[in-house]
């Protein structure tokens, strides 16, 4: 099969390694799309994150569907020829926090592509993955192989509006309009919230955001845009904020418009140990402060929405590529939209 490895800090080629194999618990997948994510570009660009270095050469990759070719003697859920969306991460299933249903935090979790992990575990873009059965979700009929590869953000997106408790009919502020970011709109609408607010100061990912009917886009919250939300919202402000950022100026200037209550929810990676926050703007209105670690049991939910076309995925596509074009793919997407609107980046196999 073809393989893309990571070579060394923005080095990919691709190259040819056997077929894998099946094991009984296991399916073998024929990639079919995989998405781009951020902590991909990271590890191109740096060769890993704060946490953990990958070992070269590193097969990149964690957003993907495909076809299932061959399943192990004690696969029962999937069959041969099923389209499927991949879970990316196999956590032990034993442990205290497994058995509580948040196996999204799960120390001996495995995760595709990512080093931070054991078992190392290595990525999809390539053209057969072996994955367990468990981790591994049937596609509705009328679902594409894209929307399948964006079945993975759309459950961060899913789980951080549940992590908010916004009430029904609630405001909202998102910060940054990023994939991610536009998934959480995605996921607010599908609750009920259409009072949203979003920001990012890429002009192009402003225009872009207009097509998720945000109520305005701003460019940056001072105090101006913090008057024009108390006014819009008669005076009850924001209740939850999402921040895809983690860029503390924006989240504290977006703290003056929290509403009595209100609660601001943490989605984007930290880089660094500890962060400064207006602590007296969470405090005086009794406003709480959650964070959103990926996910957990929100594939189904996510494929569910999807295919009766509650949520419409594939919006956040903004250019695609097939497999042989990944190095140029990955260039193209740490652009991060200078001059033109760039989100989302699949690759088709």
């Amino acid at each position: 099969m073809k393989v893309a490895f990571l070579e060394a800090p923005k080095l990919m080629q691709i190259r040819d390694m056997p077929d894998p194999t099946c094991g009984d618990d296991d399916v073998l997948i024929k990639v079919k799309v995989v998405g781009i994510c951020g902590s991909d570009l990271n590890y191109y660009v740096n060769g890993g994150s704060v946490i953990s270095k990958i070992r070269y050469p590193h097969i990149l990759g964690h957003e993907v569907s495909g076809e299932v070719v061959c399943c192990g003697k004690n696969v029962r859920n999937i069959r041969i020829g099923d389209r499927v969306s991949v879970e990316p991460g196999v956590p032990c299933g034993r442990c205290d926090i497994c058995l509580s249903g948040k196996y999204n935090l799960c120390s001996s979790i495995s995760f595709m592509s990512t080093p931070i992990y054991r078992p190392y575990s290595e990525g999809a873009f390539c053209e057969y993955i072996v994955r367990p059965a468990d981790y591994v979700y049937k596609l509705i009929d009328n679902m594409t192989y894209e929307q399948g590869a964006l079945m993975e953000p759309l459950a961060v997106g899913l789980h951080a509006v549940e992590q908010s408790r916004i009430p029904l009919g609630g405001t909202a502020l998102v910060l940054g309009c990023g994939p991610i970011a536009l998934t959480v709109i995605l996921a607010l609408a599908v609750r009920g919230i259409y009072d949203i607010y979003a920001v990012d100061n890429v002009k192009s990912r402003l225009h872009f955001a207009d097509n998720f009917n945000v109520r305005k886009a701003f460019s940056e919250i001072g105090e101006a845009e913090v008057a024009e939300i108390y006014e819009q919202t008669r005076g009850h402000g924001i209740d939850a904020i999402f921040d895809t950022t983690t860029y503390m100026p924006l989240v504290n200037n977006s703290l003056k418009a929290i509403a009595k209550s209100g609660s601001l929810t943490m989605i984007g990676i930290p880089h660094e140990d500890e962060i400064n926050i207006d602590y007296r703007s969470l405090f005086l209105n009794q406003a709480t402060l959650y964070t959103s670690f990926r996910y957990a049991n929100k594939f189904p939910l996510a494929i569910k929405l999807t295919g009766n076309g509650l949520i419409d995925i594939s919006k956040i596509v903004t250019h695609r590529y097939v497999f042989e074009d990944l190095p140029l793919a990955m260039n193209k997407a740490l652009t991060k939209g200078d001059g033109e609107v760039l989100e989302k980046v699949v690759i088709h196999f």
